[in-house]
């Protein structure tokens, strides 16, 4: 898989997708995380778009379903870098719904990761809110404060089942 150096230096979604297909079965959860934080950074600025959205959603779908699976693996730090990664991706979808800018990757990944223009897949964020309930007591300050922020930034009360 690759590194987070690696998916730093990309400049564009497209890329980091292929790579992570790749590599998706043998990706441990650090990279997971930085994939998801690369993503929520190059999905402002990438202007290249993929050619099939058809295939670029089947992408998303793998990885949200490869992250899904691993959260029992992350450690703190890494499910509050996937939890607020996924939520400034969420955010900058409804932005640029209001904005009335929607690009290719916001109309993909918004059907991946929304249920409607205003509302996260709860199922996603009810998984990672389970994982972190389970590891709570192993969080930082920091990955404590990114948690509650990535919430906050949704709106998103995440209820766990006892």
């Amino acid at each position: 898989m690759a590194s987070e150096m690696e998916l730093i230096n990309f400049r564009n979604v497209g890329d980091v997708l292929k790579l992570v297909m790749k590599h998706i079965d043998k990706s441990a959860p650090i990279p997971t995380a930085a994939t998801w934080n690369a993503i929520s950074r190059l999905i402002f600025k990438d202007q290249r778009f993929h050619h099939n959205r058809l295939e670029l959603e089947q992408q998303i779908h793998a990885l949200l379903q490869h992250t899904t699976n691993s959260l029992g693996k992350c450690k703190p730090k890494e499910l509050a870098t996937i939890t607020l990664s996924i939520a400034k991706i969420v955010r900058s979808i409804r932005e640029a719904h209001e904005r009335r800018r929607v690009n290719f990757y916001h109309q993909a990944f918004g059907k991946v990761l929304q249920e409607s223009s205003s509302n996260p897949n709860q199922g996603i964020f009810h998984a990672l809110a389970k994982a972190t309930d389970a590891n709570l007591l192993l969080f930082e300050s920091q990955a404590l404060a990114n948690t509650a922020y990535a919430y906050a930034l949704l709106g998103y009360d995440p209820k766990i089942d006892e």
